[in-house]
């Protein structure tokens, strides 16, 4: 997927979406359904979350509100709907920000502060995942508007040997690299998770699917969700 034909499609999303919701038509009606998802660094998010939204747009092609899929770009939407310059980006990681990290950004004078960066972050995924027909990877978007019943709650999961023999291939770094990448990238998200919403990241009980990717094919683990989103209860 080229990088301009994603920012078309997240852009053409936030048109329909910044109009009132009487004026974004959808087959589903107000709670057209939206999927959250976690990963473990080396289970193949990117590619599965790129089939999973080719094959959820292909399935509902006809429905005005495409689906669109924000994963490396939610970063990018959230500056853009809270009108904030585009340096910040590299301050909304999936990582904990520490009290300490956070004073002294303030101190050095960087606004909005890295506290109002991650509330600017719930407020966007909250209001997305709202809306529906939207794939949210990443930034502890499992643990975000936890009580919307049109989202699907989806970690993404591999044994380590697996998860390190896809990071050397894709990446094209020895095995030491790739086993300190995915125990740096790990801790990080699960600091990040556990210091903003008090959850262990790994718990099974906050998602919906946990999803073993060390024997599935891109295609078919995103099959596999689209089957679980077909059998959601949005009541």
């Amino acid at each position: 997927m080229s990088t301009p034909n994603v920012f078309f499609k997240s852009n053409s999303y936030l048109a329909l979406n910044l109009e009132p919701r009487s004026e974004v038509p959808s087959a589903y009606g107000r709670h057209a359904p939206a999927i959250k998802v976690a990963r473990q660094t080396g289970a193949r998010g990117v590619a599965i979350c790129t089939q999973l939204h080719q094959q959820l747009q292909q399935r509902d092609a006809k429905d005005p509100l495409p689906w669109t899929l924000f994963d490396g770009e939610l970063s990018k939407k959230i500056l853009q709907e809270h009108h904030l310059p585009e340096y910040l980006e590299k301050f909304i990681p999936d990582e904990a920000i520490g009290e300490l990290q956070g004073t002294i950004n303030e101190l050095l004078g960087r606004h909005p502060s890295l506290w109002t960066l991650f509330k600017d972050t719930k407020e966007t995924i909250a209001r997305l995942a709202s809306t529906g027909h939207c794939i949210l990877v990443g930034h502890g978007s499992n643990h975000i508007a936890g009580h919307l019943h049109n989202v699907l709650s989806v970690r993404l999961i591999g044994s380590t040997a697996v998860r390190t023999r896809h990071v050397m291939d894709s990446l094209q770094i020895n095995r030491a690299q790739a086993q300190a990448l995915i125990k740096r990238e790990d801790h990080a998200r699960r600091s990040y998770v556990k210091q903003h919403f008090h959850c262990d990241i790994d718990d099974p009980a906050s998602y919906d699917l946990v999803l073993r990717t060390d024997h599935w094919s891109d295609a078919g683990a995103a099959a596999c969700i689209v089957k679980a989103l077909e059998q959601l209860n949005p009541t």
